[in-house]
């Protein structure tokens, strides 16, 4: 077996699945997947490239253990943890980028991976195990950004420390929008586009309503029904906001300004106000607002809403 086709909507790759494949020779993992058990790859000593979506969060020991043909993997920013011996005796690896979400490597990671030269550690990582991680690493180079533990760990371990640091100056969806939908129970890792684009910097999310989206790390987890406004910082301070829907959005009743099912006067004295600058109407208030379709909200819309409240016009 030189490839496999793996099924939609597959959750778990499970432990010793593909070990001791030894003619696979690539293992493209779908989206959605969210876990890859122990001993997985194993021993499939053909495997070249290894390729794991952002939705695995758990990734088993020894998952890619003597793979000695393997040169390129991706790692999923999902996870918050590189296993024990998970790149271990992998003896073609040259380099390896670990991926900014894990925080903590554990021992033997890439034991007597004899061509490895580079490792790139993110800014997330704060522990590396002290036993055997690097088992040459008088002839391994570190790239991180100074004053973070990738350096202090270069220094511990007499690894060449080489700074990359990028500090990003904006952010944005990848989609280019700001608006994401989710259903409920939906969990996913929203996918951020830097300028720089190859900046180094990692990202805090906070959520205006953590009942309805809740936030945990680079995840987002819809709760319930509604909708709530996501911001994002970068460690250099840039930052951007985000509306995330959860279900369907309400149909907007064209003269609720105030959103409260009804259009009377109120609606009127609100849209007034915001005409003359004295409030700021949301995006979801202005849809209500726009009385007249004429895609502006202006003077023409009051005076519109005025007549239908006050019965001159029998329509909106």
């Amino acid at each position: 077996m030189e490839s496999v086709e793996f099924n939609e909507g597959l959750g778990t790759i499970n432990s010793s699945a593909f070990k001791g494949c030894t003619k696979l020779e690539e293992a493209i993992l779908p989206e959605g997947l969210s876990s890859v058990g122990s001993n997985a790859f194993q021993n499939c000593t053909s495997l070249q490239k290894a390729v794991l979506p952002d939705t695995v969060t758990s990734l088993g020991t020894y998952a890619f253990q003597k793979c000695s043909a393997l040169t390129d993997i991706t790692l999923s920013e999902g996870m918050t943890t590189l296993p024990s011996y998970v790149l271990a005796n992998c003896t073609s690896l040259e380099s390896v980028v670990i991926p900014k979400g894990v925080t903590k490597v554990n021992d033997h990671a890439f034991y007597q991976d004899t061509k490895l030269k580079n490792i790139t550690v993110p800014q997330t990582v704060t522990t590396v195990s002290t036993d055997n991680v690097v088992s040459y690493p008088t002839r391994t180079t570190i790239y991180g950004c100074t004053g973070t533990y990738a350096e202090t760990w270069a220094n511990d371990k007499k690894m060449t420390f080489v700074d990359i640091t990028k500090k990003a100056t904006a952010i944005q969806l990848a989609n280019g929008t700001n608006k994401v939908q989710m259903e409920k129970g939906q969990t996913i890792a929203p996918d951020f586009t830097f300028d720089p684009i190859d900046s180094t910097d990692i990202i805090t999310m906070t959520s205006s309503d953590k009942n309805t989206v809740a936030v945990s790390g680079n995840r987002l987890t819809a709760k319930k029904d509604g909708k709530a406004t996501i911001t994002v910082t970068t460690t250099s301070g840039a930052t951007f906001s985000f509306t995330v829907q959860v279900g369907e959005e309400p149909s907007v009743i064209m003269g609720d300004v105030n959103g409260d099912t009804k259009v009377n006067g109120a609606d009127v004295y609100r849209l007034f106000r915001h005409v003359n600058k004295q409030i700021t109407l949301t995006d979801e208030q202005l849809k209500a607002a726009d009385v007249n379709k004429d895609s502006k909200v202006n003077g023409a819309d009051v005076y519109r809403l005025f007549r239908y409240v006050n019965k001159q016009i029998e329509s909106l």
